[in-house]
């Protein structure tokens, strides 16, 4: 695959892949730095890459990777060397609409599944977050992780489960 093969897959895909990176990462800047990787990562390995064979999940497979990989250097650094982390402010904006209360109820809602998906495991919030942030299908899904199908779809069910129990969680200790 050439240059401009891999141009054209940052012309398709690189939304759909900057939006999970996005999602995977929590940040922007470490978002940025992701998407960054994996499409050089892509042009590294562009004789892997096979337009017919779901390029999407392969370059979501890329990213996991880094991203896995970058996890477990902060791990060993910060055995090494403790230092405090720097957090992003929250980036969300109420859009404009007319029912506010909708909109603020919607986005609190937002803003909780996120917290709670930050707290599950990566076995269940990979495919959580391929599935709906990426909208992969599952097949691609298992390609991505190395896992069968049914292993996936017990993930998913899983994590959804999960989320709504610690939502359900959430709303009871508010009333």
């Amino acid at each position: 695959m050439e240059v401009r093969e891999i141009e054209k897959l940052v012309d398709d895909y690189g939304k759909a892949v900057y939006g999970f990176c996005r999602k995977l990462t929590v940040n922007s800047y470490d978002a940025d730095d992701l998407y960054q990787q994996t499409f050089l990562k892509a042009l590294e390995v562009a004789d892997r890459i096979n337009r017919n064979e779901n390029p999407k999940a392969f370059l979501i497979s890329l990213s996991i990777g880094i991203w896995k990989n970058q996890i477990r250097k902060e791990v060993r650094h910060q055995s090494i060397a403790p230092t405090t982390a720097i957090t992003d402010e929250n980036e969300e904006f109420l859009p404009s609409n007319f029912n506010v209360e909708t909109t603020v109820i919607s986005n609190e809602l937002k803003i909780a599944v996120n917290q709670i998906l930050n707290t599950l495991e990566d076995k269940f919030r990979l495919p959580l977050l391929l599935y709906y942030t990426a909208e992969m299908p599952l097949e691609s899904i298992a390609k991505a992780m190395k896992c069968p199908k049914g292993t996936i779809k017990s993930r998913l069910h899983k994590g959804r489960m999960l989320v709504k129990e610690k939502l359900e969680e959430n709303y009871d200790e508010k009333r």
